[in-house]
């Protein structure tokens, strides 16, 4: 027998409705970002961190796919720019210090670990910024960046499927 909501007496559908909504909470509350500081996103195995800047940019790091990606959305860019479909090669600035990326978001080279290696390193007081063209980005906090990615290390991401 199938019962629908609105045939049900009204003490029995608040209840019933009560309980959809605890358990559609519930299970947002599992999946939620975690925030550190100005990062937010997941860690593990596989991972995703994203910061926002005053002019509305995203920067992102990820490590999925056997690949440690990066990829930066703008008002103007929605899909995002990744190293792969920039104009020219991508370079992450930290603070005073520039690390290119090459021509691909999926590259397992020297400079991606040298980059990978080094936002480990931030401090609250450094800054971030994409350099490419067609666009440089504002510049974004680095502040909790070093602790969300504390417990994973490059072998481990490039490594992960």
């Amino acid at each position: 027998m199938t019962f629908y909501l609105p045939d049900l007496k009204p003490q029995l559908r608040t209840v019933i409705g009560g309980i959809l909504i605890l358990f559609s909470i519930s299970a947002h509350s599992t999946i939620a970002d975690e925030q550190w500081g100005n990062w937010y996103g997941s860690t593990g195995m596989a991972w995703d961190l994203s910061s926002n800047n005053a002019q509305g940019e995203t920067l992102m790091f990820a490590c999925h796919g056997g690949a440690f990606r990066i990829r930066l959305a703008t008002p103007g860019y929605r899909n995002g720019l990744t190293p792969d479909n920039a104009i020219s090669p991508v370079t992450i600035r930290i603070s005073q210090s520039s690390y290119g990326t090459g021509r691909s978001d999926t590259s397992q080279d020297d400079n991606y670990q040298q980059l990978f290696e080094q936002l480990k390193k931030t401090t609250p007081n450094d800054t971030l910024q994409w350099v490419s063209s067609p666009l440089t980005s504002a510049l974004f906090s680095a502040n909790g960046l070093a602790e969300a990615m504390a417990d994973t290390d490059y072998q481990d991401c490039i490594e992960h499927p």
